[in-house]
């Protein structure tokens, strides 16, 4: 279990790995998304609303510094989620360098919504713009400046450096020109970092092209978005129309990071879930297989130990009964004593039956004539009372084992007799459903707890005084060989439902038509190995 649990922990997640190269249209719809709605719709709405709201401002500090710090909470959560993904993913030396950026970026951006308006509040949001820009066009740097395996300590130190770089100049250099305007230096940091921002847009746009990973497209829109911003503060002034604009367009690229980022949250925690019951499931194949190899070691011990010796007696038994004239009560004693090893030697075949399965001899099997011949068998039983069996519905035709399957069905047949009791009855309905052959066995017993529900498939769990426990255990060994399922539940009226899904083989009489009587070998009739089994209940 340890290889199978490494291979799954460094595998990609499916939830963040695109599973397959993206077609030229969906190269087409990125590109023109990144392009228009990133980047021309932005500007040009910007410009428009310069003209239809020239000296109009609106100053609202608390709504300005909740936009910011969602800004920077979505660009840290970027940072972390792409240097997460980074163990991930082969080949994605960026993400380090977009996560330094991002950093960058979103450190400045918090401090810059703490602050006051003034020098250093336009300060703090140009250098963020320029150093986070900075970071984003360096991506197109040749890959092997970037890939240095140095890299993680390269960008941390640069990212200190550059933040700290970002604080000195916000509170050094003079950023407002008047009351609302902004001065040069201001305005060409932010659109130097709009085009850093605009550059990686482009990057990240054809790195979609290449490796088909959506985070790709999402950088790209959020670069796209940020550049955008960048350049519409060339056309802005502090609390004016555009300014309001271009906060709003970054506050959208933020919402689509947030957006994606806990999508992908939740599709990873359903994929580990997924994968946790995966693991659980093989882990209790294993140990049910495990179990299963003990069990057929003990079987074998069985039938070598102890039928033989039991078929000796049994022998024994009749030859004495046959040389001498025994009175009532000797007589009686005699098949006392034959019915109890009928008895051990049923225990001994469930135990073979179970412990060590046989392979499967796939043939065709005609269902309703193999469950009529299976009715008689139980119906037959010497000494037992058991109710009237009708069997009904669709004469399907499938490809199985006919023999298992006769046995399997046997075991649910003989327990839904038992349940009903001889002044009850059971009815067989066979169906076929979205390409199963269903066989549903109703009877008229007292019904199931639906505590013993779930754990009557179980091998040695029975609710009877005698019983092994094992015949509806090795009912749905053979069904599930068959590809097949079984399942039980306590009807609404009364007694007990026990439903057998077989996949049907799409052989002649699968649809329901009519079907000439089964001729010997077709597989319709029980197998003698089946009527040898008669006795047999779980």
């Amino acid at each position: 279990m340890t290889s199978s649990t490494n291979e799954s922990a460094s595998r990609p997640p499916p939830a963040i790995v695109a599973p397959t190269h993206p077609s030229g249209q969906a190269q087409l719809r990125a590109a023109l998304l990144v392009g228009l709605g990133g980047l021309a719709v932005p500007v040009l709405f910007g410009l428009a609303l310069v003209d239809a709201l020239a000296d109009q401002y609106w100053v609202n500090v608390p709504l300005h510094a909740s936009v910011e710090s969602v800004g920077a909470a979505a660009a840290l959560a970027l940072a972390w989620f792409l240097v997460a993904i980074r163990r991930y993913e082969t080949g994605s030396d960026y993400h380090t360098w977009a996560a330094t950026g991002l950093a960058i970026k979103g450190g400045l951006e918090l401090a810059h919504a703490s602050v006051p308006p003034g020098e250093t509040f336009v300060g703090l949001l140009s250098s963020s713009t320029f150093l986070g820009g900075l970071m984003f066009g360096l991506l197109w740097l040749p890959r092997g400046t970037r890939s240095s395996r140095y890299m993680p300590e390269l960008s941390l130190v640069l990212g200190i450096v550059l933040t700290l770089a970002g604080f000195v100049v916000s509170s050094t250099w003079t950023f407002l020109r008047a009351e609302h305007g902004f001065a040069l230096s201001a305005r060409a940091l932010n659109v130097l970092g709009g085009c850093g921002f605009i550059a990686a847009a482009v990057w990240f746009t054809l790195q979609y092209r290449r490796t088909g990973h959506w985070v790709s497209v999402v950088l790209a829109i959020y670069s796209a978005m940020t550049g955008a911003g960048g350049l519409l503060f060339e056309i802005s002034a502090l609390w004016d129309a555009a300014w309001w604009w271009r906060h709003a367009v970054i506050l959208f690229a933020n919402g689509v990071v947030l957006l994606y980022i806990a999508n992908t949250y939740r599709r990873t925690i359903r994929n580990l879930q997924r994968q946790t019951e995966r693991r659980r499931d093989a882990e209790a194949t294993l140990q049910e297989q495990a179990a299963l190899a003990r069990l057929g070691e003990l079987a074998a011990i069985v039938a070598h130990e102890v039928r033989n010796p039991l078929a000796g007696i049994r022998g024994a038994i009749q030859i004495l009964s046959s040389a001498h004239q025994f009175e009532a009560p000797e007589r009686e004693v005699i098949q006392d004593i034959m019915d109890r090893i009928d008895g051990l030697n049923r225990i001994v075949g469930d135990l073979l039956a179970y412990g060590r399965p046989r392979p499967l001899h796939i043939g065709p099997v005609e269902i309703l004539p193999l469950l009529n011949g299976t009715a008689e068998l139980v119906e037959s039983r010497p000494g037992v009372s058991t109710p009237r069996i009708t069997v009904e519905g669709t004469d399907v035709t499938i490809l199985a084992d006919g023999a298992q399957l006769g046995q399997a069905l046997l075991n649910v047949l003989a327990n839904a007799a038992e349940a009903s009791g001889d002044a009850g009855s059971v009815r067989v309905t066979v169906r076929v459903v979205d390409g199963l052959c269903n066989i549903d066995v109703d009877d008229e017993g007292p019904g199931v707890d639906e505590d013993d529900t779930a754990k009557l498939f179980e091998p040695f769990y029975t609710t009877k005084a005698r019983g092994t426990g094992l015949g509806l255990a090795v009912t749905k060994r053979i069904v599930l060989a068959h590809g097949g399922e079984v399942s039980l539940e306590r009807r609404a009226d009364s007694g007990t439902r026990v439903t057998v899904r077989i996949p049907a083989s799409g052989l002649p009489g699968s649809d329901g038509a009519p079907r000439p009587e089964a001729g010997a070998g077709s597989g319709g009739e029980p197998p003698k190995s089946v009527s040898s089994q008669m006795g047999r209940t779980c």
